[in-house]
Parts: C-alpha cells; sequence; structure tokens
C-alpha cells in the first residue's frame, strides 16, 4: 500500500504518494537486515528484491485499472548528457496501470536507471523520476496524463498534447484511498 513521504527542500515540504519504485539496492538490504539468522547473502537478497520489485509493478498495474478512452501521454523533462530537453511520448493503452508500466518500460530499455512513481500531493499530478548513466545528478521528471482527445487529433506540439490532457494524480489518490469520492 503506497504510503504518504516528505521531501524538504529550501522553499516548501513536497508531499507525495509513492506508488512504485526499483531501488533493488535498499530493498536488498532490508531483506538481509530483517533476516533474523543473518544466513542470507547480498546476492540472494538482491534477487529477492528483484522478484518482488517486478511483482510489485505488476499488481499496481492491475489496481490502477481506471480507464481513459483515448489513451495517455507522458510529458516532461528527459536529462541527458548534453542538456535537457522538453519531450512527449504517446502512450497507447488502456488503463493508468498500463500507463505506468508503459512509461517504466520506455525508460528501463535505456538501461541501468532509477525510478520512482509518484502522486505529488501539492500538485496531484502522477509522475515519474528517473535518473540513469546519462545524468546520474538531475532526474528526468515526466507527468502521465491521460488524453481528453483522440492522439491524431492533437498537434505535436508540447501546448496542443498540454491543453488536450489532464492530470491523473486524484484519480491514483482515490483509487488508494486518500481522497474520499
Amino acid at each position: 500500500m503506497p504510503e504518504l513521504s516528505e521531501n524538504k527542500t529550501e522553499d516548501k515540504i513536497a508531499k507525495k504518494i509513492s506508488v512504485w519504485d526499483n531501488d533493488a539496492v535498499g530493498l536488498a538490504e532490508t531483506i538481509q537486515n530483517e533476516d533474523p539468522d543473518g544466513h542470507t547473502s547480498f546476492d540472494d537478497a538482491l534477487e529477492q528484491a528483484y522478484e518482488e520489485i517486478n511483482e510489485s509493478l505488476e499488481s499496481e498495474r492491475d489496481i490502477l485499472s481506471r480507464r481513459y478512452l483515448n489513451g495517455y501521454v507522458m510529458m516532461g523533462t528527459l536529462q541527458r548528457w548534453n542538456g535537457p530537453k522538453q519531450a512527449y511520448r504517446h502512450l497507447d493503452v488502456e488503463t493508468i496501470g498500463d500507463a505506468v508500466f508503459a512509461a517504466v518500460s520506455a525508460f528501463t530499455s535505456e538501461g541501468d536507471v532509477s525510478l520512482d512513481v509518484y502522486v505529488d500531493t501539492d500538485e496531484h499530478k502522477l509522475i515519474i523520476t528517473q535518473l540513469g548513466h546519462d545524468n546520474p545528478t538531475n532526474p528526468s521528471i515526466f507527468e502521465i496524463r491521460a488524453l481528453t482527445k483522440n492522439w491524431d487529433e492533437i498537434e505535436n506540439s508540447e501546448e496542443d498534447i498540454g491543453a488536450n490532457s489532464a492530470s491523473i494524480g486524484d484519480e491514483v489518490l482515490k483509487t488508494y484511498g486518500f481522497i474520499k469520492e
């Protein structure tokens, strides 16, 4: 079950509800620390962590079953070794869970990356962040949005995509009981 956490910055406290992440090393350390006999090797704990992370992603995919007829888009800032770029990707899937899975898949095809999927509770946005080998300091940050218009009817511009899509963070918060219907 997702939990509320806070990230403090200089100017505000950002609250987020974490949906999924792939911190295998952190989970492996937890698995080792929770072993009462202390016999779990790090390699075994890491293998178990990867299994749990993959099962968790599949579970979230099933739980987030709200459908939007026109599909989804992820849009935001893509960080690369040669600087940031505004980018977007059409996610031609049916449910919010499938959109999360497609976004994770888009980033994991890039190789060794650290991912976090969460809802920013201040702005009510479903966010995916990625740190990778191209830029291990500044994360790529994308919002996953529902399209309100057919993708073929939207101009190929950030402004038109933004105007023809809607934030779905509240739907995720409702699914997990953080917002009453």
